[in-house]
């Protein structure tokens, strides 16, 4: 309770904040049932459904999402975040705009196919987003990881690497992504993929289940 009390605390509601405190809310519901406490699931749905509406309000003219609104530079984190976040929402039944979510995808893949549209960290992100819904095969997952893999700044960017290489079939080198993920110092000037040490270990983890991919992960959750 005192975490989803301090998400809901938080102070700005930028795309960022909006979708950091919905996203936690999809699986909300199901911890509250594993514990025995009632959840107000009707109310959950809707405060996703408000989350999506926000965020995707603030999509500029390219397909990316704005940090605060639709005339907001392009933010390619950022915009990979959102099609991740909203790709699980839909999952979970909630209604996504197709048009405003095809637009977000085919800016994703512009961003991961031209360097000069997004760093390391934001396009390992939406190879990785792409790559989850199909939208990035076995060989655009093998060729960045090959070519891109070797400059990545974040161990997160690394991780998101590896999952996406497990999700083409390819776990041995996501075993190996994922070990070398754990090892990996994030910068401590880098801020653009709103991130932090801590945070970055926790995604990776949370990956490495996702993926099935063992190994290193026990070590990082010690």
């Amino acid at each position: 309770p005192s975490l989803i009390k301090a998400l809901d605390q938080y102070p700005y509601g930028c795309s960022e904040q909006t979708l950091s405190t919905a996203l936690p809310l999809l699986y909300l519901g199901d911890v509250a049932t594993a514990y025995g406490v009632a959840a107000d699931r009707a109310g959950l749905d809707q405060r996703i459904d408000r989350a999506i509406l926000t965020v995707l309000s603030r999509q500029t003219g390219s397909g990316a999402i704005g940090l605060w609104s639709s005339a907001d530079a392009d933010d390619p984190w950022l915009s990979a975040y959102a099609y991740d976040a909203l790709t699980r929402m839909a999952k979970a039944g909630h209604y996504v705009p197709g048009a405003a979510y095809g637009a977000l995808r085919q800016y994703l893949a512009g961003v991961l196919n031209d360097p000069e549209r997004g760093d390391s960290p934001a396009r390992a992100y939406a190879l990785y987003a792409l790559a989850r819904t199909g939208h990035a095969g076995g060989s655009d997952v093998r060729y960045f990881a090959q070519t891109s893999g070797a400059g990545l700044k974040t161990g997160l960017a690394v991780a998101q690497v590896a999952a996406a290489l497990a999700i083409v079939g390819e776990p041995q080198r996501a075993q190996a992504a994922f070990a070398r993920a754990t090892g990996t110092v994030r910068p401590t000037a880098y801020w653009r993929d709103y991130g932090s040490p801590t945070r970055d270990g926790a995604a990776t983890l949370a990956l490495m289940l996702e993926s099935g991919i063992g190994g290193a992960g026990q070590r990082l959750a010690a």
